[in-house]
């Protein structure tokens, strides 16, 4: 897709820095009229430092170029990939609209077993009690015992 760069000034709590943002990912110091090399985030995102402040680019790009008549809260990367950042590659979206993206596209692990945050216990202890259950010990008395008292 070709498209003209275009740049608009960057706004942190409705002030306007010394840095702008293209519709092509770019960043740049309106000082030095450099580029800014982004890095990623330990989740993936790739994010720059905009007055000593972390940003997201998507968000920057997000903020600047897509409209949100709605006042949606989250960024959404149609394609699934975190660092395609291009203005035509995002729109905004509820937690519930992304989570559901996410969720068609397989961009995520399932949240099952002790991946899931309600998880009390871990894979391998659930595995040991259903051992233990196979085995004959089905008392509540003795189960913990065998356990060492891991379950609470």
């Amino acid at each position: 897709m070709v498209n003209k760069e275009i740049w608009k000034s960057i706004y942190i709590n409705d002030e306007i820095t010394n840095y702008s943002i293209s519709n092509n990912d770019n960043v740049m110091n309106n000082f030095s009229n450099k580029i800014l090399k982004p890095y990623p985030n330990p989740r993936g995102y790739l994010f720059v430092e905009v007055n000593r402040i972390p940003k997201s680019i998507h968000r920057l790009v997000a903020i600047a170029f897509i409209p949100n008549p709605d006042n949606k809260p989250e960024v959404n990367h149609k394609d699934g990939n975190k660092q395609n950042n291009f203005w035509w590659n995002l729109e905004w979206m509820t937690h519930a609209e992304n989570m559901r993206h996410a969720s068609i596209n397989k961009l995520m692990k399932p949240l099952i077993g002790s991946n899931h945050g309600g998880s009390k216990y871990t894979d391998e202890q659930i595995h040991e009690v259903c051992r233990l259950l196979e085995s004959g010990i089905n008392s509540n008395k003795k189960l913990p015992k065998k356990l060492g008292h891991q379950l609470r």
